[in-house]
């Protein structure tokens, strides 16, 4: 099965290379087109995208993430809180601090039924640029183009003071996560051969 699906793909590939549409496979290659993502998608950042972030009395008896994670922000004077609601709760807003990291760009997750959900901007506290292009896989074919997924290591540059700190760390896991993953953690991405080069696919 594996050797017809490499015999597929490869006679696909020199199908398009026949076309003058031949795809280059190598570090050099994809270096240009990882860096150009990362230039556009490139932020670390909190997914705290909405704001005013409302927490009930509830929600902190329940440990909920933004009960937990708000009063941190706050402790670093990025958000601002007031009373609001019921007894107990608690209206978070973007302090002028938390407004200068707030980057206005189109995000796109993912919610219930897995359905599209779009949102303004997010609260960013560092960027990501590539270090290295470790591998990728075999091109296949996907909507008439080669295709394919790319890893690649990465450095963490222009990081703020307070994303850096242990409290912040603490609450948000995924934050530490690629923190602590520089330089060796190997992020994946999708990119598609387009005529003379590699471009991302979102």
């Amino acid at each position: 099965m594996r050797r017809n699906m490499g015999r597929t793909i490869l006679l696909a590939l020199l199908a398009h290379a026949a076309h003058g549409d031949s795809p280059v496979l190598s570090a050099e290659a994809f270096r240009p087109a990882v860096a150009d993502y990362l230039q556009d998608k490139g932020h670390l950042c909190l997914g705290k995208f909405d704001w005013p972030i409302s927490v009930s009395a509830r929600d902190r008896q329940a440990g909920t993430k933004d009960a937990v994670q708000m009063p941190v922000l706050e402790k670093y004077g990025l958000v601002v809180s007031s009373a609001a609601g019921e007894p107990g709760g608690r209206l978070y807003a973007l302090s002028d601090a938390g407004r200068k990291y707030y980057l206005r760009k189109k995000t796109v997750t993912h919610g219930a039924g897995d359905e599209a959900v779009v949102h303004a901007g997010d609260l960013c506290g560092a960027v990501i640029q590539l270090e290295h292009v470790v591998t990728w896989e075999a091109p296949e074919i996907v909507d008439g183009r080669p295709q394919t997924t790319v890893k690649y290591t990465y450095r963490i540059v222009q990081p703020a003071d307070w994303i850096l700190e242990a409290d912040i760390n603490r609450v948000f896991p995924m934050v530490h996560r690629v923190l602590a993953g520089a330089g060796s953690l190997q992020l994946e991405q999708a990119f598609r051969w387009s005529e003379t080069r590699w471009a991302s696919v979102d």
